[in-house]
């Protein structure tokens, strides 16, 4: 049933929703949906922001269709010990008769409360891209004030999310009004929260020994077998242990939710309504069984065929390593050619990754923030002083170590020098003059092109202006938070890991463009972007990153290419994200 329904949505209802979203985005003409939008289109298109706004209610409908059809089967085989997809469906479609617009506001904001829980015991692809983005988190901690505030909210709205976890079960077996239902569940947990809390951790811990216990003895079978066999022996069981596990993650997830759902059920003192006694004949039982058995078939296809791509694969070997803003294990101060060099010459990366600023006398100076606060001590900004100022009166500071701002004629003569390419970001604000970015182009592009560098930005504004006067310097569009997959007229994308998907990455190739993950500094995440087949990884630590590129770069060694999809299959159990590769 979780299978199916699963496969369900992420293989047809979500593809519809993502096409509908491109569509609504293609015909008002909006290259991409980020938060560095949205408030523009909700004054400058209305009617665009309410198509979109729609398309959301119609996902938050669909997570709380999902949750009932799940609540409800188990119901149904508990009590009959079978599975009858049409009265489960007829008694799901029942339970959104209920729904009032009131209702929908109440379920809307529950759902939104329950995520530190849901994701652990309830996994929605609905909601599974609700997440807080990697490099918002990592600027949030780096905060005392912030990540205090962060840690605050979080307890709250757990605490919350716990005492109000009964409202959706008690809500397809009650026909009580939503506020006597969210009281009951507050009186519930309030006599059984410290109980229900410790046996929710001991599910968790008692599933996730589970889950990783079978990957260490898939992983040993598999070392041993890689060890004695013939390379097709290990492929093969190699692929198989894939498949078994990838099963067994779905089972666990189904074990977690099915017992989590008891033990809510446990709490109550009344007999939940039955569901209806079936009514399905022979005839559509037998039918729904070959249409179960011919999905089955073509999971296991499928599944044999993604796992040989993914076991024989040595796109790694093509792997784009690049160093962030050319320090690599803090190994000087960001932006400046005294990291570059050490970075160039210990770790040899494809690109360095820098960050460009216009002066005051509209120059370009490399330097990651507008403001001078962080590094030099000095509030003031890039525009407030010249060049020949920021280079010879500010001294930096990171790290440990000290070092001069850099102009980008300096910075660029010293990669040249080194035949470093540059992957180079354009940061712009209100204050840059007109012509900045044709400006930049026209000085530099010549050199750039000469020396394979490309461009990048934040600022869509910047890709479409090197794309309409200098068509033949690459572009890259950074996008943080992709709430849909964007439609630009640039060559390739920067996308923060945290929305990547396989599907990302898919679209972008078949559009003919090129893929980079940033920043991506744990090794667990740069072996996921690997598999989701990104074409570049920009990074803090490129050492972890040029000895997992290696780990690809043969096609035997199945036991550690198993170890990694494992592993990643394993941030499903924990996260709830669905789209797995």
């Amino acid at each position: 049933m979780v299978l199916a329904v699963n496969s369900l949505i992420i293989n047809l209802i979500l593809p519809i929703c993502n096409y509908v979203m491109r569509f609504i985005l293609y015909v008002n003409d909006i290259p991409f949906l980020s938060y560095t939008n949205i408030l523009l289109i909700l004054i400058y298109q209305p009617f665009a922001a309410i198509e979109i706004i729609l398309l959301v209610i119609v996902l938050f409908f669909g997570t709380f269709l999902h949750f009932s059809f799940l609540i409800q089967g188990v119901m149904y085989i508990k009590v009959y010990h079978r599975l009858d997809w049409i009265n489960i469906i007829k008694i799901t479609g029942k339970d959104l008769g209920k729904i009032s617009v009131f209702n929908f506001l109440i379920y809307a904001f529950y759902f939104v409360l329950i995520l530190p829980i849901s994701g652990v015991f309830f996994k929605s692809p609905f909601i599974s891209k609700v997440k807080l983005p990697n490099f918002l988190l990592d600027f949030i901690l780096s905060n005392t004030i912030l990540s205090t505030l962060l840690v605050a909210i979080y307890i709250i709205c757990l605490y919350f999310s716990l005492r109000m976890l009964m409202v959706l079960p008690l809500t397809f077996f009650e026909k009580e009004k939503i506020s006597v239902i969210i009281k009951k569940s507050w009186l519930l947990t309030q006599k059984n929260l410290w109980q229900l809390i410790w046996r929710s951790v001991l599910l968790v811990i008692l599933i996730a020994l589970l889950a990783v216990g079978l990957l260490y003895i898939l992983y040993f079978i598999q070392i041993y077998i890689d060890s004695i066999h013939h390379n097709r022996i290990a492929l093969l069981t190699a692929i198989l242990s894939v498949l078994l596990f990838q099963f067994m993650i779905i089972f666990f997830n189904t074990l977690n939710f099915v017992t989590f759902f008891n033990m809510l059920t446990s709490y109550t003192k009344h007999e939940f309504k039955q569901p209806a006694m079936p009514s399905t004949t022979l005839k559509k039982r037998s039918l729904l069984q070959i249409i179960f058995t011919i999905f089955f078939l073509v999971f296991i296809i499928k599944g044999v065929y993604d796992s040989y791509v993914y076991m024989t694969s040595t796109a790694a070997n093509n792997i784009v390593t690049i160093s962030h803003r050319g320090v690599t294990n803090r190994n000087g101060v960001q932006n400046t050619i005294p990291a570059l060099e050490k970075t160039v010459k210990k770790e040899k990366p494809d690109y360095v990754e820098i960050d460009v600023r216009e002066t005051k006398d509209n120059q370009f100076v490399v330097l990651h923030d507008e403001n001078l606060a962080l590094l030099a001590r000095i509030y003031k900004a890039t525009h407030d002083l010249t060049l020949d100022e920021l280079k010879q009166q500010t001294t930096i500071r990171e790290n440990g170590y000290t070092a001069k701002i850099n102009s980008f004629d300096d910075y660029l003569a010293a990669a040249e020098k080194t035949h470093q390419r540059l992957l180079i970001e354009i940061k712009t604000t209100k204050r840059d003059s007109k012509d900045m970015v044709n400006n930049f182009a026209t000085k530099y592009g010549s050199r750039l092109r000469k020396n394979k560098s490309l461009v990048q930005s934040f600022d869509y504004k910047v890709v479409t202006q090197l794309r309409k006067n200098h068509d033949d310097l690459f572009s890259s569009y950074i996008l943080p938070f992709s709430l849909s997959f964007p439609n630009t007229v640039s060559d390739a994308y920067s996308l923060e890991e945290t929305t990547l998907t396989k599907k990302n990455v898919s679209t972008a190739h078949k559009q003919g463009k090129i893929v980079f993950a940033w920043t991506v500094n744990e090794v667990e995440d740069m072996n996921r972007m690997v598999i989701l087949g990104v074409d570049g990884i920009i990074t803090d630590n490129l050492e972890d990153l040029n000895k997992i590129a290696g780990k690809y770069a043969t096609k035997e060694g199945y036991a550690e290419r198993f170890f990694i999809y494992a592993n990643d299959l394993l941030s499903v159990l924990d996260t709830g994200n669905s789209e797995t590769p």
